[in-house]
């Protein structure tokens, strides 16, 4: 499986073209772009292909990783890149349990992960897994000051 980057198709408005939470649409800057690399990748090799996408990093805070058919498995918080060994699966720096949104999901709820989880970013996952896009600790922010 080869390198992924999901780039979800901005509408006209630059906003992501998948239904955010209530709340968290309209206004919101939710993020268009995340990194997606396969499971099976040592973390050597995800390193090698980050640096060909630099412009991303700046607002990355997890990658995605992908399985079968393109299916989201895991998150790994870019700071546990620089803890592991360099021919280590980033499938062994994956938290244990990928906590995810469907595109329909409830404002409210949304907010709850990011407050029980203590998350910087939340995959908005489809029904058959793949990634439609990625909700921020910044875009959640943003729609609470305007609450």
């Amino acid at each position: 499986m080869n390198e992924i980057t999901n780039r979800i198709k901005p509408s006209a408005s630059n906003e992501a073209s998948f239904r955010l939470p209530a709340g968290l649409s309209g206004n919101s800057s939710a993020t268009i772009e995340a990194i997606v690399l396969p499971e099976e990748m040592t973390l050597n090799a995800a390193m090698l292909k980050l640096r060909e996408h630099e412009d991303l990093l700046e607002n990355t805070h997890v990658l995605f990783l992908a399985g079968e058919a393109g299916r989201i498995t895991g998150a790994v918080p870019l700071a546990r890149l620089f803890l592991a060994d360099g021919d280590t699966p980033l499938k062994e720096l994956a938290g244990e349990r990928l906590i995810s949104t469907k595109p329909a999901e409830r404002q409210d709820r949304v907010t709850e992960l990011f407050d029980k989880y203590n998350l910087l970013a939340l995959p908005v996952l489809e029904a058959d897994g793949t990634l439609a896009g990625v909700i921020t600790a910044d875009d959640v922010i943003t729609v609470l000051r305007h609450k």
